[in-house]
């Protein structure tokens, strides 16, 4: 995967609509700047770590609440320790997500139509 995400930053070439609506998903459910990157785009190399510094923040922020629930045996109605991180961490996942969803509607306009396959003669008259 990373060769050919190495290959495609250095020789972008025009990507087919399915390739494009797979960059699309990749942007919006496993990784924001994944599908970036798949598609040569460079802004990819800043979304993915974000999304990443996104993800651990709010972990964090819920590993530590968790902890709180199950030492004091109470659900911690303040947010528990370290809420902000959590609230930061959520604020730059949205933001990225909603970056990779624009970049990904950007890189599907730019997707070749992909020619439909020939239709054979025998075919054509059945």
């Amino acid at each position: 995967m990373l060769t050919k995400i190495s290959s495609a930053l250095k020789h972008p070439k025009p990507l087919d609509r399915s390739t494009a609506w797979g960059c699309l998903i990749s942007n919006l459910v496993v990784l924001p700047g994944l599908g970036s990157l798949t598609a040569g785009r460079r802004v990819g190399c800043v979304q993915a770590p974000i999304s990443i510094a996104g993800l651990v923040l709010l972990n964090f922020w819920l590993f530590c609440f968790g902890r709180v629930w199950f030492r004091e045996g109470r659900f911690p109605a303040d947010g528990g320790p370290h809420f902000g991180l959590g609230v930061l961490g959520f604020g730059v996942l949205v933001i990225v997500w909603a970056w990779a969803l624009v970049t990904s509607i950007s890189i599907l306009r730019q997707a070749r139509v992909s020619p439909a396959p020939p239709v054979s003669h025998e075919a054509a008259h059945s």
